[in-house]
């Protein structure tokens, strides 16, 4: 199984400058994650955004130019499970549950696309419930965009595990409490830690098969 490794920015082959710049942004120095997604991702135009609005932040700018270049885009706030901390899964989120619409999504993906460095698909819902989950993450590959997105991994079949590989996603991060079902169902409520891992193995197997190094879990 593929796992993240912390990268030392220090020691990356990269200008003085922009390892003195890069070490001062949290979201870039943390975990290799988001500084492998501004090594793949980068244009001149989305460096030039990303220190504009780190200037802004230091400055505490009450108005400001720069755009996202993380973004969080929940494609539904509806989930299988009934988790007793989440507000979805007790039914407290206060609002109906939905999911976005094709149009909303593509014109958000298009307006912050010159900018954005990655999106997280995830929030309040369990995303691999859309229907267009798959196509999602493609349109957002095609416009050099990093993907991640976050699952309970209880639903999803042999068949769009294929399509999840095949659609560029590239980190896929598993909620999971627990290795036994009696630690697991007190709080994912509804799940099966077995179908967890069944789904899991499954896609580490069919990941070799295609030959795809992603996702990265």
């Amino acid at each position: 199984m593929n796992t993240e490794l912390t990268l030392d920015t220090t020691k990356a082959t990269l200008p003085n400058y922009l390892r003195r710049v890069l070490r001062r942004i949290p979201q870039f120095t943390r975990n290799s994650r988001h500084f492998w997604s501004l090594v793949k991702h980068s244009t001149p135009r989305k460096l030039a955004n990303l220190l504009l609005v780190e200037t802004e932040f230091r400055l505490r700018k009450a108005v400001v130019k720069g755009y996202p270049y993380i973004v969080i885009i929940d494609p539904l706030n509806v989930c299988n499970l009934r988790c007793p901390l989440c507000p979805t899964g007790i039914g407290e989120l206060g609002r109906k549950g939905q999911k976005i619409s094709w149009e909303t999504f593509t014109k958000v993906i298009d307006e912050l696309s010159p900018y954005a460095y990655e999106v997280n698909l995830h929030n309040w819902g369990e995303s691999l419930l859309h229907p267009h989950i798959f196509e999602m993450i493609e349109y957002i590959g095609q416009r050099n965009i990093g993907t991640n997105l976050s699952t309970n991994f209880n639903k999803i079949s042999p068949q769009n595990i294929d399509k999840l590989i095949n659609s560029g996603l590239e980190y896929l991060i598993l909620s999971i409490d627990g290795i036994s079902q009696e630690t697991y169902s007190k709080y994912r409520v509804g799940g099966k830690i077995e179908t967890v891992l069944d789904n899991v193995k499954t896609l580490v197997r069919r990941r070799s098969e295609l030959q795809s190094s992603t996702p990265y879990i």
